[in-house]
């Protein structure tokens, strides 16, 4: 184990749970903001529509592109946040992953798969924001916007190089044809700087802040599912708490 990456790792641990923490704290206390209501009253309710306006994206997908796009980016996360904690491991240590589920080649297929379908809902959504724009995105914060966007796709863009190198490396616990594209990326790889992209890969964007940065929506949704037929409206939020339209 290399002692400067386990320590450089344990820095940005600290400072993304500071801002993950500051973030949730923020949360909590707008949700308190709204009247009381009785939280546990509909508990099935409650847990459909979780799975069906949450998980499923039911809301958004009523807009079939967008709906499509950020459901695409949602899903793809649920499916490579495992990829997260596989490159906290690789970045201590290179010739370890994951237990059991890094070794599967059924889940890199789709770690492929789904890493593929959040860069093509990136690049759908700035094909909107950047050529359609809908009426509808006045007044949000595009610049915000963006930026999440493209960090999104600097986190999808690291992972594939990341597989990538340690499949030309020969460092893949997976069978490489359960990866097809990260297959064929490496099939560009191989020369006397693939060790080094690999390290980079791993290191440049594969950190806690990205796993803990997309657990906010999912903590902030159960307070106002629509399986409770109570809505509570009486939390005004600034304009800096709205978060930009999809």
């Amino acid at each position: 184990m290399n002692a400067v990456p386990a320590v450089a790792l344990a820095v940005v641990l600290v400072v993304a749970i500071v801002l993950f923490s500051r973030r949730a704290l923020l949360l909590y206390r707008l949700v308190r903001l709204g009247k009381p209501a009785k939280r546990f009253d509909d508990l099935p309710g409650r847990v459909r529509a979780e799975a069906v306006v949450v998980i499923g994206q039911s809301k958004l997908l009523q807009r079939l592109l967008p709906g499509l796009m950020h459901a695409a980016i949602f899903w793809g996360f649920m499916v490579l946040l495992p990829t997260i904690l596989a490159a906290m491991i690789g970045i201590v240590d290179q010739h370890a992953t994951l237990p059991w589920l890094g070794e599967q080649g059924w889940y890199a297929f789709l770690v492929d798969v789904f890493a593929f379908l959040v860069l093509l809902g990136v690049i759908t959504a700035f094909v909107i924001r950047k050529v359609q724009r809908p009426p509808r995105f006045v007044g949000s914060h595009l610049g915000e916007a963006d930026l999440i966007l493209v960090w999104i796709a600097g986190i999808v863009i690291t992972l594939f190089l990341w597989h990538a190198s340690r499949i030309a490396l020969g460092l893949n616990e997976y069978p490489a044809a359960w990866a097809p594209i990260s297959s064929l990326i490496a099939n560009g790889l191989g020369g006397p700087t693939t060790p080094s992209i690999e390290r980079a890969a791993v290191m440049g964007s594969r950190s806690a802040h990205p796993f803990l940065s997309r657990l906010p929506p999912l903590l902030e949704a159960p307070p106002h599912l629509p399986g409770c037929r109570q809505r509570s409206t009486s939390v005004r939020r600034s304009p800096r708490s709205r978060r930009p339209s999809c």
